[in-house]
């Protein structure tokens, strides 16, 4: 079974945990579930085979098309039930929404780079699944530790700053893979993957301190879930579009080599780069309420 297949599934299956549960398993029928179930996947279905069968072919079309109209569906109804699974008024807070489209950047970036390290140093470096594997022990544990030090550190001072603390240090990170000469610098590499891992650690206790301290006390559990979801969201893109990108390098590359993987590593470096505009938008400089 293809991975993003198996990312959309656990998508849904938290977007039904996350976004207000009881009222969807109580007030929201069988369809409904199934529009936004399909709508995800025919979308990442299409993201990831479009390369292999042509962006412009009828079968990737066919999906694209149905995951809009689907979308569309499920769109309209949110805004019409008195139960939504996805309350659409929440997204006039647009500190809330800058949150999101953050919150979608550092799913991508952690499940993303969990894809996408492994296979460079595997197909790259030589190491064995099982080398690959501790290579991101000390990431693990980091990312830990620095997330106690963030949830403090957000106490201190606004969220949005640490964030941007953590998005820059994790693209700082992909920009030295990106310039990594030789795929043998073994230290290097390991070094390079846990700060990627504690640059995450920043951005959790922040975003999520960020996501709800604007939003009224009505729609605080709403809001945790949205941005629960949609960082799980992200993280089905991040691992589609990170394959894709590679796959279109090696084609330019001539296979998996380290010309390929570092390519990619400088897209997501300028992509996460970017990601940091948003964060200023979560800027609060009084109580702001949807």
């Amino acid at each position: 079974m293809d991975f993003h297949r198996i990312s959309c599934g656990n998508d849904n299956r938290n977007a039904f945990h996350f976004l207000d549960g009881s009222s969807f398993r109580s007030k929201t029928n069988t369809y409904h579930r199934l529009r936004f179930f399909f709508s995800v996947l025919l979308l990442l279905d299409g993201l990831s085979q479009g390369r292999s069968r042509g962006w412009l072919s009828f079968s990737i079309l066919l999906r694209l098309g149905f995951s809009f109209i689907f979308t569309s569906l499920f769109l309209l109804r949110e805004s019409e039930t008195i139960y939504p699974i996805l309350d659409l008024g929440i997204f006039k807070n647009k500190r809330f929404v800058s949150a999101c489209i953050v919150s979608f950047f550092y799913g991508a970036g952690l499940y993303g780079s969990v894809y996408l390290v492994p296979l460079f140093v595997q197909l790259v470096v030589g190491f064995t699944a099982t080398q690959a594997g501790m290579l991101l022990i000390p990431g693990g544990f980091a990312l830990g530790v620095i997330m106690l030090i963030a949830g403090r550190l957000t106490d201190m001072y606004q969220s949005y700053k640490i964030i941007i603390v953590g998005l820059s240090l994790f693209a700082i990170s992909f920009f030295g893979l990106y310039f990594l000469k030789d795929s043998s610098y073994f230290l290097m590499i390991g070094v390079l993957v846990t700060a990627s891992r504690a640059a995450l650690g920043f951005v959790i206790p922040a975003l999520n301190a960020g996501a709800i301290q604007v939003l009224s006390r009505d729609y605080i559990a709403k809001g945790s879930g949205t941005v629960n979801f949609v960082r799980t969201l992200g993280s089905s893109f991040g691992v589609n579009v990170f394959a894709s990108l590679l796959d279109w390098r090696e084609e330019l590359r001539g296979g998996a080599n380290l010309d390929a993987f570092q390519d990619v590593f400088l897209i997501v470096a300028l992509v996460f780069t970017l990601s940091i505009i948003p964060c200023f938008f979560m800027k609060q400089k009084e109580e702001t309420y949807v």
